[in-house]
């Protein structure tokens, strides 16, 4: 038929809490552990369709103990509360632990064990610890009827108190079980202390944090609905000289409201030196109509639904009296038809309408509207492409007339459309039609298919670069509006259809129609020339200057001014193929299959600057060898020395790399003998508190001065850290004592296990973290 879950420790078979029964401090601490919320955490309790078995048989609930070995006890995975904190005793990987009642077993620090002889017995206390299940061994008695041995004074200290466990911040623990054992003779040698378990006595004490039941606080009788809605009327509940006061605690309760006494959820909480009392629920919509303006209080309705036939003003509640609204405090506004909403007229005075929908926000000092929307749907009309539009009730259409289509970019009209401002246009494009398209047909511009696709507006058609003159219409002689006169356009057919001033033919006839003097050009002749370098301008050129051209005029392979020392000559020598040019008597350049310039010329680039008339000069140093400069097959800006001064030395070392990013050598880099490759060294960190987390962006790769007594936590971290390292260093000062390395808050891998580390006064450790799979280890602890 099952018992109850507690009778394991209420009515055990060995000992219990009934009349007549054996007692020990366990089943009195354990109470008073369970009132000060410890104890373990039982999931069966709040799961009523477990199975039956289950919830009524203690031995199959959280913390049973049972034991199969001599030496040995096994604790079924549990979870406990300890100092409102939540902690697994189980394997690690949430399976039963099983622990070892010997001399290196998993005794509680600070205690010992004694190894029993013949006749001995003693009791074992199976301890819930923040740093997982522990026993405590009792003091051996000679087992005799009515003889039990106890845990008194200083052995019921060492868990009570854990002032033993230096390691523990946590000194809060509970009792699962006391176990009696007496002497084994056989006991083998792993049973160092020479045990058999006799009897296994539970003391769990199970928690139940939910449900959570509260029952209407009143200024009524039971029953009422008279209501109790701020801190400060339930301080002052008992009225003058008896007022409450919560400090900086926390308070929730339920209560009614004033204006429709429903049941609300109240919650009060000290904000600086303010204490405000919120509403935590249920959310309430409150439908508003009619033309009648509307006050609210703070625990009334949160979303309103205004549909007015008349304007209103909706207004927090601010009355002397009225209880206060709560910094954060939200409240909703829709107005989905009907008359206008003004909301807060007197401080934020916003006026909602038909269609609109906001969120308001009291900061504490005035409401703010943080949101603001539609009531309409945002849901699209119609197929895929339509364009959408208003139906006039904020909500959306479409016509299958009106379409874009997304892989030409087009959007198709099928219909008229009228544009009243056309601004930048790329381009218009009109597809041809056979009749005029337009509502009214003189003001259509349109393409017509019986006129070779020719732009007509209206009737008319549009000329442009490829309409002829039959396309003219309305052309006469009489007026301005003659273009050409009968007699012009006789005159003009008379011209040859291939006339043309530089046709060949026509030159060489008019030259052949005329007669010509022979003449030899004087001095002072003139001869008209094209001048190729100034724009095919019309120039003169003379006598002299025809001769000027070399050769006196008749041609040859030099080109000279009057006294001949600045000079162009071509083949200097029978077949030499070469150029070359002289000026004040000396050669400058010489072209043969290459360009030679020669003793001290430069290539000198005239700027376009007037001003200054700037030049930019290439000049080479007088070599004293042949020499190649070699300009690569590739797009780039020539460096100068400037440019790389300090960097290079005169051996062409690199001497100095500064860079804001990192420098990085895709080969060996190789030092010369005697040099050294260094790093910054390390940073010293000085660290206080009584407590520090290690993180990689702070503190990697630093030498941690840390204070006595202080904790350093370890976590987890980030994939790609592996191999950083901290080194912690116990200055003991200003506090002193030994630093606990903290790896089981974060359930991480310390030296191989999940425990804690201690790091004595003016010693240091290395800390290495090595991954997720291994954790860390700590050389020096």
């Amino acid at each position: 038929m099952g018992d109850n879950p507690i009778s394991g420790h209420t009515a055990g078979t060995h000992d219990g809490l009934r009349d007549g029964d054996h007692i020990i401090s366990p089943s009195l601490t354990n109470i008073y552990e369970g009132l000060h919320g410890n104890g373990v955490l039982n999931p069966y309790d709040t799961a009523y369709g477990s199975p039956t078995g289950d919830r009524i048989t203690p031995t199959n609930l959280p913390g049973a103990i049972s034991s199969s070995v001599a030496h040995q006890v096994i604790i079924k995975a549990c979870s406990v509360i300890l100092d409102g904190v939540p902690y697994n005793i189980d394997n690690g990987s949430g399976g039963d632990v099983t622990i070892n009642l010997t001399i290196g077993g998993n005794k509680l620090t600070g205690t010992s064990t004694t190894t029993l002889t013949s006749g001995k017995e003693c009791l074992f206390a199976i301890i819930a610890t923040s740093e997982g299940a522990k026993f405590v061994q009792s003091n051996v008695v000679t087992t005799a009827p009515g003889v039990y041995a106890s845990l008194a004074g200083s052995i019921a200290d060492s868990y009570l108190k854990m002032g033993g466990v230096s390691s523990a911040q946590n000194k809060q623990t509970i009792v699962l079980a006391t176990i009696r054992a007496v002497f084994n003779s056989g006991a083998a040698a792993a049973n160092d202390l020479k045990l058999t378990l006799s009897e296994i006595n539970d003391k769990r004490v199970f928690i139940r944090p939910s449900p959570f039941y509260l029952s209407p606080v009143t200024t009524g009788d039971v029953g009422s609905t008279d209501h109790l809605n701020t801190h400060t009327a339930l301080e002052q509940i008992h009225g003058s000289g008896e007022h409450g006061n919560f400090g900086a605690n926390g308070v929730l309760w339920m209560s009614y409201n004033e204006d429709d006494n429903l049941p609300n959820l109240y919650f009060s909480a000290k904000d600086g030196s303010n204490r405000h009392t919120h509403l935590l629920g249920p959310n309430r919509i409150k439908a508003i109509t009619g033309t009648s303006n509307v006050d609210f209080d703070f625990d009334e309705a949160q979303v309103f639904e205004c549909t007015t036939t008349g304007a209103i003003n909706l207004n927090p509640n601010a009355a002397v009296g009225a209880a206060p609204f709560p910094k954060g405090h939200t409240v909703i506004v829709s107005v989905p038809s009907g008359s206008a909403v003004t909301f807060d007229s007197t401080g934020l005075n916003t006026a909602l309408t038909a269609g609109d929908a906001a969120l308001f926000v009291y900061n504490g000092t005035a409401w703010k509207k943080v949101m603001v929307s539609a009531t309409s749907t945002t849901n699209a009309s119609g197929a895929v492409g339509l364009v959408q539009f208003s139906d006039g009730a904020g909500n959306h259409s479409s016509d299958a007339k009106l379409f874009w289509t997304a892989g030409s970019s087009t959007l198709t009209v099928n219909g008229k459309l009228t544009v009243t401002g056309l601004i930048d246009p790329t381009g218009l494009e009109l597809t041809p039609v056979g009749s005029n398209p337009g509502g009214t047909a003189t003001n259509t511009l349109w393409m017509d298919t019986g006129a070779s696709n020719a732009l007509k507006h209206g009737a008319n058609t549009v000329l442009n670069s490829a309409s002829s003159v039959a396309d003219l219409s309305d052309v006469t002689a009489a007026g301005s509006g003659s273009i050409i006169s009968t007699a012009e356009r006789t005159k003009l057919g008379t011209v040859e259809t291939a006339a043309d001033v530089t046709d060949a033919a026509n030159v060489n006839a008019a030259i052949a129609g005329h007669a010509y003097t022979a003449a030899t050009v004087a001095a002072n002749d003139k001869i008209l020339i094209q001048d190729t370098d100034d724009s095919n301008n019309i120039k003169t050129v003379t006598a002299t200057s025809i001769a000027a051209l070399g050769g006196g005029g008749g041609g040859g392979s030099s080109i000279s001014d009057a006294d001949s020392d600045t000079k162009i000559d071509v083949e200097t020598s029978s077949d030499a193929d070469t150029i070359s040019m002289h000026t004040e008597g000396t050669e400058r350049v010489l072209i043969d299959t290459n360009v030679n310039l020669g003793v001290d010329v430069d290539l000198t680039f005239e700027g376009s600057t007037a001003v200054g008339n700037y030049e930019t000069t290439l000049t080479v140093t007088n070599p004293t060898a042949d020499r190649t400069v070699t300009l690569p097959n590739a797009t780039g800006t020539v460096a100068l020395t400037s440019d790389i001064s300090g960097l290079v030395d005169a051996a062409g070392a690199v001497t100095a790399v500064q860079a804001a990013n990192p420098l990085v050598l895709n080969g060996d880099v190789e030092l010369a003998v005697g040099k050294i490759f260094r790093a910054q060294r390390s940073l010293l960190f000085p660290i206080g508190g009584v407590s520090v987390t290690l993180l990689n962006t702070t503190h990697a790769g630093k030498i941690l001065m840390a204070q006595g007594g202080m904790t350093v936590i370890l976590p987890a971290m980030p994939v790609g850290t592996e191999g950083e390292t901290y080194v912690v260093i116990n200055t003991n000062a200003p506090s002193t004592g030994a630093i606990t390395i903290d790896a089981a808050s974060n359930g991480q891998a310390l030296n191989g296990a999940v425990s804690n580390g201690s790091l004595p006064a003016h010693e240091a450790v290395t800390l290495i973290w090595t991954g997720a799979l291994t954790g860390w280890y700590g050389i020096g602890l």
